[in-house]
């Protein structure tokens, strides 16, 4: 959005007034960011399903949709997404960062074996255009189980 502004300085002393105009152009940028928690433990995902964090904590801009999923890019720029699954003992999450239908990045959570709960958090920065949607997403069918609040989604515009 370009903002033309004028500013009138008055400088006064004891022999004189100047006024001056300035005029400024420029093009702030939106703070756009998000956080979202799972609102509910999720298991044998299908391959390719998005992964809906329900639970909004902060939506400026409201890029992100709660209901599907996605982050629908506002303004072109870079921007910084992160992602956290927690998985249950003797389980595992796999699942991956998707931009327009393509994967970018993964991430694996993994307790085979295992009688402990296993967190794994990825974090990717991409440049993206207005109108680019951004998910994360079951990778195959290896999206065992993911479990609600200590997993979530989050994201930012770097500039």
């Amino acid at each position: 959005m370009n903002q033309d502004r004028n500013l009138t300085l008055t400088v006064d002393s004891q022999f004189f007034t100047t006024y001056h105009t300035c005029e400024f152009s420029g093009t702030r940028k939106k703070n756009v960011a998000f956080h979202a928690n799972l609102g509910t433990t999720l298991g044998n995902l299908s391959p390719k399903a998005v992964v809906v964090f329900d639970q909004i904590v902060l939506n400026i801009e409201k890029a992100y949709n709660p209901l599907n999923g996605l982050f629908t890019c506002p303004e072109d720029g870079v921007y910084s997404f992160t992602w956290t699954a927690l998985t249950s003992p003797n389980s595992s999450f796999e699942s991956d960062f998707v931009v327009n239908g393509k994967i970018v990045a993964g991430n694996r959570a993994s307790s085979h074996n295992d009688n402990e709960y296993q967190p794994a958090t990825k974090t990717v920065v991409v440049q993206l255009k207005k109108g680019d949607k951004a998910n994360v997403a079951a990778h195959g069918n290896y999206a065992k189980q993911i479990h609600d609040f200590w997993s979530s989604y989050s994201g930012f515009r770097v500039f």
